[in-house]
């Protein structure tokens, strides 16, 4: 939804977005967490955009849909953070969930530009500098949506494994929100191991309707955002 969202304007509207969201959550998807019921609810009543604050709206689902504004943003930095900010606040306003979308997607974009010659244990130890409860090494187990627990389950395996396949597992294994830390962990471990990486056998199980609309979209977004820059 947010991927056909800033295809659709060529860029960043909140509204659009969240109408896409909106269109999502009435098609009744499996799993919506509360926070984003509440957020998209508020939106159809009052066509509001920015969530109020709450300190009950640390959890990782502004994170786990920001793949799209990754790639949007990948030669911008400051519109990365700019972007995954606006995206998220109609959903997630909250401090933590907001530094921990950004954490994640940084290492992502970083290593989507250098492959895995990017400094990304020096780039997560600034983030960690700056919010010692992401540190990957406090990590116990996995426990539920909050996005320390998902930034801590996601980064330990990460930088605790070898390969794709391994780093998913053990996210996956380790229960807790497993589907939307499994999203996020898949997101940074594919751009650090490459597409090759993904066992060819979970390939073949994905839905092939799904599958298509996703090369479809990551063309699209390639093409609107990246493919004209001469930066990248």
């Amino acid at each position: 939804a947010l991927g056909d969202a800033l295809v659709e304007t060529g860029g960043i509207n909140e509204v659009v977005i969240a109408e896409h969201f909106v269109k999502w959550m009435r098609s009744k998807p499996t799993d919506i967490g509360h926070t984003i019921r509440q957020g998209l609810s508020r939106f159809k009543l009052f066509r509001t955009t920015q969530a109020p604050y709450s300190e009950y709206a640390a959890s990782n689902g502004s994170l786990m849909r920001n793949l799209p504004v990754i790639i949007a943003s990948i030669r911008d930095e400051k519109q990365l953070d700019e972007w995954s900010t606006r995206q998220s606040i109609i959903t997630h306003n909250n401090t933590l969930a907001l530094a921990g979308t950004l954490m994640i997607s940084q290492l992502a974009r970083l290593t989507l530009l250098e492959g895995q010659s990017a400094p990304l244990k020096l780039k997560n130890q600034e983030w960690i500098d700056q919010y010692p409860r992401f540190d990957h090494r406090l990590y116990k187990r996995s426990y539920d949506g909050h996005i320390v627990d998902t930034v801590r389950t996601v980064l330990y395996y990460f930088f605790n494994t070898y390969d794709f396949e391994s780093c998913l597992i053990g996210v996956v294994n380790a229960g807790g929100d497993a589907d939307t830390n499994g999203a996020i962990a898949g997101m940074l471990a594919a751009a650090f191991y490459g597409v090759e990486s993904i066992p060819h056998r979970w390939l073949k199980k994905l839905d092939p309707v799904i599958k298509k609309k996703i090369k479809v979209q990551v063309d699209a977004l390639f093409m609107r955002f990246v493919a004209c820059s001469q930066e990248v």
